[in-house]
């Protein structure tokens, strides 16, 4: 049985559905993962898109609405899905995916300046995004407890252009993490666009010229360069950093409630396929951490050429020389539910 606080599900509802079926382990092991997530919802009436980010996957006597798209297989088909649904009159949103899945359902969100409550099923590599309510190892138990919260983001934007939303990081690299045949590891991402999986270890970011630029309200300028530029994170900072003193500069920021953070690490960020016996060989790496409070923005510019800025797992622009990217805190708060089960 499935509650959600404020909303309960043994009443009719409509919902609106969409699944990524390539997020995670891939598409063919996303049939009993819908089962799953049907039964919670035995009294639903289903809104959701021709072919295979929705009608393909779910019982047919259960949709009751189809819109149509034209497929582009590209992301850009998650936001189109979306803002045509909430053209509908819905309940909630229902979202089958990873963390990548949600920040782009996130832009459409925002776009129509929504307010509709969102369910995230956690199926990507990672899933540690505030938009996941439910992680795939939830799926299996008799009930789970939903709770209502509101959430934040990181706004990306390239060259003055909004490019999408945060709701775990905002990386500047070379590589990212993704499952190959089960493992988690990671893969370069230019050879990843033409449609080959090839593992690679990270590459250094900066240049001598690289640097973050730190503005706040009052137009002050706080900068960052003339320094080893492996890797550039940018992230929200929350409750889980209070009292842990390991976490440095983090624990301070988040005792001040400060909603975000920067971080510069000296060498390309540790990932997965770094094995335990290479990482204890490795010469110590040092992170600074600078804060981003509401009212400022940061700018980065002037990383590699061929370097990309990565939102939440996916690689959104290949960066080009003097180019720079802006990251900001956003007011719009983005409706969601959580597990009582999920960190």
């Amino acid at each position: 049985m499935l509650r959600l606080l404020n909303l309960p599900c043994n009443k009719p509802m409509k919902v609106g559905f969409l699944i990524n079926p390539y997020a995670g382990t891939g598409i063919s092991n996303q049939k009993n993962v819908i089962n799953q997530i049907i039964r919670f919802f035995p009294k639903a009436e289903f809104v959701t898109s021709n072919g295979l980010l929705g009608f393909n996957w779910l019982p047919k006597n259960k949709v009751t609405e189809i819109v149509e798209i034209d497929y582009m297989n590209t992301r850009e088909d998650t936001v189109s899905v979306i803002q045509k649904i909430l053209d509908r009159t819905i309940d909630l949103l229902l979202i089958v995916g990873g963390d990548g899945t949600l920040a782009d359902v996130a832009r459409a969100v925002y776009v129509k300046q929504s307010q509709i409550r969102i369910i995230g099923i956690g199926l990507g590599s990672a899933n540690v995004g505030d938009l996941i309510s439910i992680r795939k190892d939830v799926l299996e138990k008799s009930e789970i407890i939903l709770y209502p919260r509101k959430v934040n983001a990181l706004a990306a934007s390239y060259e003055g252009k909004l490019v999408g939303f945060s709701f775990n990081d905002i990386v500047i690299g070379n590589t990212i993490v993704t499952t190959v045949n089960g493992r988690t590891t990671q893969i370069d991402i230019m050879k990843k666009n033409k449609g080959v999986i090839v593992e690679k270890k990270p590459q250094p970011i900066g240049r001598k010229d690289t640097y973050i630029k730190i503005i706040d309200r009052k137009k002050k300028e706080l900068m960052i360069k003339d320094c080893t530029f492996g890797s550039i994170v940018a992230s929200k900072v929350d409750k889980r950093y209070i009292g842990k003193a390991i976490t440095g500069a983090l624990n301070e920021i988040s005792c001040k409630s400060i909603p975000a953070a920067i971080s510069v690490i000296d060498k390309p960020v540790i990932m997965p396929s770094v094995t335990k016996d290479e990482y204890l060989r490795m010469e110590p790496f040092t992170t600074m951490t600078a804060s981003i409070p509401k009212e400022s923005k940061v700018i980065i510019g002037n990383v590699k050429t061929g370097s990309f800025l990565i939102i939440d797992g996916n690689p959104e622009i290949k960066l080009k020389k003097n180019c720079t990217v802006e990251i900001k805190n956003i007011d719009f708060q983005f409706n969601t539910y959580k597990a009582c089960d999920c960190a």
